[in-house]
């Protein structure tokens, strides 16, 4: 996931994903800002739990999302060696959005 100003550009991200091949889910530029807000809220007994904090922040923000472009052969458009060794059956996004 990238936060803060590797969102808002967009042609970073999109490398990003065909260079490792798995998609990348940019969160908001004000990710420090609404953390803070939400520690605040707990604080000051506004919500009870992280898990409502996170409920309140996937409710309210937009995640966006930058699929791999793989070539009409099936290979990444371009490749990094290193990541190959690399067992993605290891990483579950959808985990980190629930």
């Amino acid at each position: 996931m990238l936060l803060e100003a590797a969102r808002r550009i967009r042609f970073l991200n999109q490398w990003t994903a065909n260079a490792i091949g798995i998609p990348v889910i940019a969160g908001p530029s004000e990710a420090t800002a609404i953390g803070n807000i939400m520690i605040q809220a707990k604080a000051a007994g506004f919500v009870d739990s992280l898990q409502e904090m996170r409920q309140i922040i996937r409710e309210s923000i937009q995640l966006e999302s930058f699929c791999p472009k793989i070539k009409a052969s099936g290979k990444m458009l371009i490749k990094i060696p290193e990541y190959n060794k690399i067992d993605t059956r290891k990483f579950n996004l959808t985990s980190t959005l629930k």
